[in-house]
């Protein structure tokens, strides 16, 4: 009688398929979930990537505006063949990426601004002009960055302004 005790807790001290079946499926959606987290943890480190790339480029660009005499900020032909032919280094970690430069009157703002767009293929226009834009002492500038985010086709756009005067050099 003894033997047969031994050998009946034995038995029923081990697991069940019912058991294992409910272990694989714990396991199961522990790593799916953690799979997932793996994904959104890449994409938020590709999305800091990107916007970091974003705000050089913006200071880049910000820094060869604030190299250029007071005339030749208020010149379109000059800041478009000058400045926005050549596009900063940053830029290429973003792909696609266009850029539109606006220079106004400050501050009282006149209509049209001055607005310069590089597009993505290299191609720089100048989208509008003003002469009054020369005859104040400050203007403002800003400097956009727009871009399609990976992964997938996600708008962003990142931007940087500044109050510039004749006189401030």
């Amino acid at each position: 009688m003894a033997f047969y005790l031994k050998k009946y807790r034995r038995l029923r001290s081990a697991f069940t398929l019912i058991d294992q079946v409910f272990a694989v499926a714990i396991v199961s959606g522990f790593f799916a979930a953690l799979y997932a987290l793996n994904g959104q943890c890449l994409y938020l480190l590709s999305a800091g990537r990107e916007m970091t790339s974003a705000q050089q480029a913006l200071q880049d660009r910000m820094e060869q505006i604030r190299n250029l005499q007071w005339a030749n900020v208020n010149d379109p032909n000059y800041v478009a063949n000058n400045l926005m032919n050549t596009p900063s280094p940053s830029v290429a970690a973003l792909g696609s990426a266009t850029e539109t430069l606006v220079v106004n009157s400050y501050p009282i703002a006149v209509n049209p601004p001055m607005q310069i767009t590089r597009s993505a293929s290299g191609t720089v226009t100048i989208t509008s002009t003003n002469s009054a834009i020369v005859n104040g002492d400050l203007v403002r500038i800003d400097v956009t960055l727009n871009w399609l985010a990976s992964p997938g086709p996600r708008a962003r756009s990142a931007s940087s302004t500044t109050v510039w005067g004749e006189n401030t050099r």
